[in-house]
């Protein structure tokens, strides 16, 4: 257990909601998050302005097109700090998802995040070939080590070191402080459940939430986490000052930026080092 608690935890957000995306990408920085995510192309003005307010937390729309029609604004103000998200099951993920190869190589060329939550093989494909990043929708230790073994073997089989790719599980969270909001409680009040819409769901507290991101980091199946609260503003608020303070103390989670650029904070390589031909798996 010793080896995995020492590798980095890696924890991006969602910050999408009613009105507030500019603070939440703040207090997002506050707590040292590698990245937040914003699904919905009419927030993306307020993204720009929460790029403008802050300097080192990563910023990744959630884009249905290729990435050179995303405001230029973004990367003016967010420079290598920006990244796109890409739903691997939506019409046009693969164009989408190597819009970065306009950008040739760089240390500051955006990331790409590939959700595969709810794709078939395909997208499992698109993501092994393309992706910097996946969010992949497990609900026990168990299963998501079996979803990062897959990605990273089909990485390899595309001609790509399987170390690059970074395989975050997906977790809708409600930090109310009661265990059980949305269903009959848990044999484990630490467990993740399957929520009313298939999304991974953990409901409780702070402390509850951070005991579930140190068992499954400690087991060494993922290689973090992406959150997204089921009430932006108050979860984002515990997640930052109750279970990143937390994580913070036991030494899994950084207590500020080293570096400045989204790839620095998630430990991947200069992209020109990465392939740029390969068969997909």
């Amino acid at each position: 257990m010793g080896s995995a608690v020492s590798r980095p935890l890696h924890l991006g957000a969602e910050i999408g909601g009613a009105g507030g995306v500019a603070a939440r990408v703040r207090l997002a920085e506050n707590g040292a998050l590698d990245f937040v995510t914003l699904a919905g192309a009419d927030l993306l003005d307020e993204l720009v302005r929460g790029a403008a307010e802050t300097c080192r937390v990563g910023l990744v729309p959630t884009v249905d097109a290729p990435v050179r029609e995303t405001p230029a604004a973004l990367f003016r103000e967010g420079g290598g700090r920006v990244g796109w998200g890409v739903d691997a099951a939506a019409q046009g993920a693969e164009e989408a998802a190597t819009g970065w190869e306009a950008f040739g190589a760089g240390p500051e060329r955006p990331v790409t995040v590939v959700d595969v939550t709810v794709c078939g093989a395909d997208g499992l494909a698109v993501a092994a070939y393309c992706a910097d990043v996946v969010l992949v929708r497990a609900y026990s230790p168990g299963e998501a080590g079996v979803m990062r073994a897959d990605l990273r073997r089909r990485a390899a089989a595309a001609g790509r070191d399987p170390d690059e790719l970074r395989v975050l599980a997906a977790l809708t969270v409600g930090l109310a402080g009661e265990p059980h909001l949305d269903g009959p409680p848990a044999l484990d009040p630490e467990a993740v459940r399957i929520g009313q819409d298939g999304t991974a769901r953990y409901t409780g507290g702070p402390v509850g939430l951070a005991q579930v991101l140190t068992r499954w980091h400690a087991a060494d199946v993922v290689d973090g986490f992406h959150v997204t609260p089921l009430e932006p503003d108050r979860d984002l608020e515990r997640l930052v000052n109750g279970t990143v303070t937390l994580l913070q103390h036991r030494c899994l989670l950084r207590h500020f930026y080293s570096g400045a650029t989204l790839r620095e904070h998630l430990g991947l390589p200069d992209p020109a080092r990465r392939h740029t031909a390969g068969s997909r798996a």
